[in-house]
């Protein structure tokens, strides 16, 4: 599924010109994964059966989407679902880094879980914690986002976003949801701090 999901990525480059990426000076990627949006889907279908919950799971990641789009032009970055709970951002190294902390404050763990009318303490917040729960992932924040960043200098944007992934898989394998992870060359990753 992810394949497919960069292929209609990088299509989305060839049509707009992956070559407008050459003009920055350090241009960078970086890919943002909504954190437990399993236990979202999971629990909204339990909730509503599996049609209706597909469609209110879909309502939220609309509402992380527009959020997305609206913090992409402020901070004059391009940013494009992939699918599922998966989007990709891409421009100018410290503009990426601008709109990742920017982000990061906007869309605080369930913020978009509220946006979406899954209020504390309704029964689709409750169907969704027990999922959460059945799922083994206890107590943790729902509807934030972590995020992987690499640079895409002098290699493909293919290519930068598998380190991207790799930043973000490893850092959420590890116990670092929420954060801003930095891919380094060597495959490592750093967290990044906004200022």
């Amino acid at each position: 599924r992810k394949v497919s999901a960069v292929r209609t990525f990088l299509g989305f480059l060839v049509a707009h010109g992956e070559e407008a990426l050459r003009g920055f000076a350090d241009p960078t990627v970086a890919l943002l994964d909504m954190n437990n949006f399993g236990a979202v889907n999971v629990g909204l279908a339990d909730h509503h059966g599996a049609a209706k919950g597909r469609a209110r799971a879909d309502a939220v990641l609309a509402i992380a989407g527009a959020a997305l789009g609206e913090l992409a032009r402020e901070h004059g970055v391009v940013v494009a679902r992939l699918g599922g709970e998966e989007f990709a951002v891409l421009g100018p190294r410290e503009k990426v880094l601008a709109f990742a902390g920017a982000a990061r404050r906007a869309l605080p763990s369930e913020r978009v879980l509220e946006a979406a009318g899954i209020l504390p303490g309704g029964s689709e917040r409750r169907a969704v914690e027990g999922a959460l729960v059945r799922l083994g992932r206890g107590e943790q924040p729902m509807g934030d986002f972590t995020y992987g960043v690499a640079s895409a200098r002098g290699r493909t944007v293919a290519a930068a976003l598998e380190n991207a992934d790799g930043a973000l898989t490893g850092a959420k394998a590890s116990g670092g949801r929420g954060g801003i992870f930095l891919a380094g060359a060597d495959g490592g990753r750093s967290e990044w701090v906004p200022p």
